[in-house]
């Protein structure tokens, strides 16, 4: 019956559970509430069924058989209707009670049989009434005696529970007396010092050197020990505050002694640059004079001086940059190869004075468009290797010889790329104990080294600090009069978005080549070997002098039997006779020194080679095939190289005419006469004031195309009269405003920018640097009144198939003084190098992920677009740099969809022209 029973029961809460669920989560599902209730009644019914059978009834059995079915139905069609994973293992545990409480029903039916219960009952009822009353009266007297027993045994064990109790009261009393004693002992002997010392700790903390309690330090145990240690702690502090004190006054001192550095600095530059722009500006103008060749010369040795002097100020700046952290890096792509060439081409013409033999070699497998501060890479460049000319010059018995490579090595992520820059020379060299001391500033190898060579001792200190700015490393190895090598390492990214530069030479080109090498052994016949083994030109070393063993190796080397055009590259062009056992058909000349009139044969070709860069050597091969011109000009030689002398009326046919109206704000005397000078002597027409307000006052009776302004003045400074002016200017036409200033240390360009200035020049300020500046300027948009009429008829709308496009050929006279052949190639070099780039950011579309790439080529574009005069290309570049700076998506689709006209338009223009 229990077992039945105990079976029922959790069934009926397993029901009631699941009817909570339901009336919980499902208020509407009628049918479940009603299965279940109906689960709960069969249950009922079946546990009555089977108490009935016990009683005695038989047909219990049948009604529970039914009553099992019934109930097994409405578990089916409630597991049915539910069907969440909570309910359904409810419904399972739910049928195992039921599997089980069937089981103990059929068990109880099976087993246990009614009418021997009934006999039973029967044999009881015959006990006579004797005999139960006898049972009865035995019964009550074991009671009595039972419970006599119990009272006597209670009284006892209460006797004994006092007893207990009195023993547990003193026990109590005696353990609270001695928890006492030993609370009082150690509240007295640890807690109350440990908390006289913490709070001494607090106190210490907060800045209150108040000796501890003395009486602590005395005893033997761990509160005597944390006492001392307080002691030494507080001693540490007091030291350490000290120290700290004299560290921080020592700084104010050196931060107070930084900035009247830097203030000395900042004004020794103006003060000194000031008279400066004097001295240069007087001595271009007396360059461009009618001079004797002596007065040249002296004119030139004076300039050079004070070139010289303006080179070390402008190290003390670098250094004063470096040193303070305030040097500024850019972020723009730029061209390896052109920024390297650049530098030596510029060192070259001392390399020349110096007797000193250049040679560059750039691993052609670099990518050459590459993104960070090109200027930096220039200046480290300049230093070194002007260090390695000035070190093995013409002073000693041997010829000078630098060497440069540039390699790559493995960053470790493709996204950089690394160059090994080396600098090799074979000058005087340095002794091992200097070499730790070099880099220092204000420190050469020897003390003689100042008074003999020159120089600051700045610029290893200053490369130093900027390689470690890069984030690169430089290192030197010397052995003194054997020469010195130094080598750098820098990384930078690689510009993924710039169009790789198509080749130079085509495939049908380079197989009809073979070319011949009579150079020695040495760097430069290392550096063409690799250039011609990256283009793929088959090549051999030659001797003219062994015409048999020529002859031999020609008939029995295929390539040189199928070689169309055989071109011999040769340092010695004395007896050319000597050659005709090879068969060439051109020679490319390496000359370090190269005369303006070209040479009478027209199958040589000269190309300067201190040094031979990779661009020269390409250019002379395409020269042999007839693919480019032969003039010098497309050498990239500067004046100096092919000792030109300025065309004198060439540079004054600008005086005939004024080429614009210019505002100039200067308060120094001096600077007013050379300015005036200057640009009188450029053709412009100038009006000179004091300070500002005369200069806003001039501004609004007169009109001018460009305002030049000093950024220090009485009255109204350049930033004040650069704000007065964009607010008029707000309602009329813009004009370009420069700044002129003599601050090269303290930021004074960002402050310029920042005032609304166009541009800035540092004086002193060269003629070729402020022609180049206004030039700039104003062929911007904003044209000068004295030429409007000019620029008008000059425009020239070019018809190409279906488009029409629009080429400002004005430029050839304001960017190429009238040469149409080197607008020409500019043209040439235009659609090689730009188009490429210009095409692959008109293919750009959203979305847009690299604004850095697309800015950066949008720039560099800009200038190349406005250097040919492709107006609309021009302004589609601009607006593309914005929409990237800005990272507007709308704007930049825009952008590039005007990129893509003005690509397809400027190509086709280009052809034409």
């Amino acid at each position: 019956m229990r077992l039945s029973i105990d079976v029922a029961r959790p069934i009926d809460n397993l029901v009631a559970e699941l009817k909570a669920t339901q009336e919980l989560k499902q208020p509407d599902n009628l049918a479940v509430l009603q299965y279940l209730d109906e689960l709960v009644d069969e249950n009922g019914d079946m546990l009555t069924e089977l108490n009935q059978y016990l009683e005695g009834r038989t047909s219990s059995r049948q009604y529970f058989m039914e009553d099992m079915v019934t109930f097994e139905q409405y578990l089916s069609l409630t597991q049915f209707e539910l069907n969440d994973p909570a309910s359904l293992k409810k419904i399972a545990r739910l049928n195992n009670h039921f599997t089980s409480f069937k089981r103990s029903g059929i068990a109880i039916f099976n087993n246990y049989q009614p009418n021997a219960k009934v006999a039973a009952m029967k044999a009881v009822r015959t006990l006579s009434d004797h005999e139960y009353h006898a049972l009865e009266n035995a019964l009550s007297r074991f009671a009595q005696g039972t419970g006599n027993e119990v009272t006597r045994s209670m009284t006892d064990l209460q006797s004994i529970l006092h007893s207990n109790q009195l023993n547990l009261g003193y026990l109590l009393l005696f353990i609270l007396f001695v928890s006492s004693g030993m609370y009082f002992y150690i509240y007295q002997s640890f807690t109350q010092p440990i908390a006289a010392l913490a709070d001494s700790m607090q106190r210490l903390v907060a800045g209150d050197m108040t000796p501890p309690s003395s009486h602590f330090q005395d005893r033997t145990d761990e509160v005597g020990k944390i006492a001392q240690s307080l002691v030494i702690f507080r001693a540490h502090i007091i030291s350490r505050n000290q120290a700290r004190e004299q560290l921080i006054a020592e700084k104010e001192r050196a931060e107070s002694a930084s900035r009247v550095k830097a203030q000395f600095l900042a004004t020794m530059s103006h003060e000194i640059r000031t008279p400066m722009n004097g001295v240069i500006g007087m001595l271009d103008l007396l360059r461009r004079s009618s001079l004797t060749q002596s007065q040249h010369g002296l004119l030139s040795t004076v300039r050079e001086s004070a070139l010289s002097l303006l080179s070390i100020i402008n190290d003390i700046l670098d250094f004063s940059r470096t040193e303070s952290g305030k040097l500024q890096l850019e972020q723009v792509t730029f061209s390896l190869s052109e920024t390297v060439d650049q530098v030596m081409d510029t060192v070259s013409h001392n390399a020349k004075k110096q007797n000193v033999t250049l040679s560059l070699f750039i691993d052609p497998e670099l990518p050459d468009s590459l993104i960070g501060d090109p200027n930096r890479l220039k200046q480290v460049l300049y230093n070194l290797v002007g260090n390695a000319i000035k070190f093995s010059g013409s002073h000693r018995d041997k010829l000078g010889k630098v060497d440069v490579k540039i390699t790559q090595f493995d960053t470790g992520t493709p996204e950089k790329t690394g160059l090994n820059v080396t600098i090799a020379d074979n000058g005087i060299g340095i002794s091992h104990d200097k070499l730790d001391t070099i880099f220092q500033p204000f420190n050469q190898a020897e003390s003689s080294t100042t008074r003999e060579y020159g120089g600051s001792g700045l610029g290893l200190a200053i490369c130093k600090n900027i390689i470690d700015l890069l984030d690169g490393e430089i290192t030197v190895e010397s052995e003194q009069d054997k020469g010195t090598e130094f080598q750098v390492r820098l990384s930078y990214t690689t510009d993924r978005l710039g169009a790789p530069h198509p080749a130079p030479l085509s495939r049908d080109d380079i197989d009809t080549l073979f070319i011949y090498l009579d150079l020695p052994d040495g760097e430069l016949k290392h550096a063409i070997n690799l250039y011609l083994n990256h283009l793929g030109i088959a090549h051999a070393t030659a001797n003219p002098n062994e015409t048999l063993t020529l002859q031999q190796e020609a008939s029995s080397t295929p390539a040189l039997v199928a070689a169309r055009h055989a071109i011999l590259i040769t340092q010695d062009t004395s007896d050319e006779t000597r050659f005709d056992a090879l068969g060439v058909k051109h020679i490319i000349a390496l000359r370090e020194k190269l005369s303006l009139n070209p040479h009478p044969n027209k199958y040589l070709v000269e190309l300067f080679a201190s040094p031979l860069t990779y661009r020269r050597l390409v250019h002379g091969i395409r020269v042999c095939l007839g693919l480019d011109s032969p003039e010098v000009s497309m050498l990239g030689e500067s004046l100096e190289l092919l000792n030109i002398t300025p065309d004198m009326q060439a540079r004054e046919r600008h005086s005939k005419s004024i080429r614009g109206h210019i505002l100039v704000a200067e308060d120094n005397p001096t600077n007013q006469h050379v300015l005036t000078q200057q640009l009188h002597y450029l053709g412009y027409h100038v009006v000179m004031v004091d300070d500002g307000e005369q200069a806003l006052q001039a501004y609004q009776s007169t009109r001018f195309d460009l305002v030049l302004t000093d950024c220090h003045m009485p009255n109204k400074d350049g930033y004040a009269l650069t704000a007065a002016l964009r607010d008029q200017q707000s309602s009329t036409r813009y004009v370009p405003i420069i700044a002129i200033t003599a601050n090269a240390l303290s930021g004074e360009d960002a402050r310029c920018f920042a005032a609304g200035m166009d541009d800035y020049i540092t004086k002193p300020i060269e003629l070729e640097q402020l022609e180049s500046r206004l030039s700039h300027w104003l062929n911007q948009g904003s044209h000068s009144t004295a030429d409007k009429a000019q620029e008008e008829t000059s425009t020239l709308s070019v018809q190409h198939e279906s488009s029409p496009t629009v080429l400002d050929l004005s430029v050839i006279e304001r960017l190429y003084a009238g040469q149409k052949h080197a607008y020409l190639d500019i043209i040439a070099i235009f659609r090689r190098r730009s188009l490429p780039s210009i095409n692959t950011l008109s293919q750009l579309a959203p979305p847009f992920t690299d604004w850095q790439d697309i800015k950066d080529t949008a720039h560099k574009q800009k200038s190349a677009t406005g250097s040919i005069g492709a107006k609309e290309l021009h302004q589609a570049c601009l607006d593309a740099e914005h929409a990237a700076n800005t990272q507007d998506t709308q704007d930049t689709c825009q952008s590039v969809s005007a990129d893509a006209n003005g690509y397809h338009t400027s190509d086709s223009c280009a052809r034409h022209a």
